[in-house]
């Protein structure tokens, strides 16, 4: 089990850097969380992008599902992956 966190950014962006350093200081306190970063000036990142929906950089997605647009404030991003974990965890527990 783990969530699986994208930092999606772009050339053109000044703020793009901010959020992948950001995302990487939140997440290297977490267990069970994939970092990637998602760059638009490979043909990979911009269809990642498109399969995404994402339209502002930086983007910052979660398990498929754009989650911030622009740099997050630093609690409101470990909030947000904390509670996923915690949630998917939940998810995973039940016996079906």
């Amino acid at each position: 089990m783990s969530i699986y966190v994208e930092v999606v950014t772009s050339p053109a962006s000044p703020q793009s850097c901010r959020a992948m350093v950001l995302a990487q200081r939140v997440i290297s306190k977490m267990d069970a969380v994939l970092l990637h970063e998602v760059n638009t000036i490979t043909p990979f990142g911009q269809e990642r992008a498109l399969e995404c929906g994402v339209t502002a950089f930086p983007s910052i997605v979660v398990d498929g599902r754009i989650v911030f647009v622009g740099v997050p404030d630093e609690g409101a991003l470990r909030s947000f992956i904390s509670d996923a974990i915690r949630d998917k965890k939940e998810r995973e527990s039940y016996f079906f």
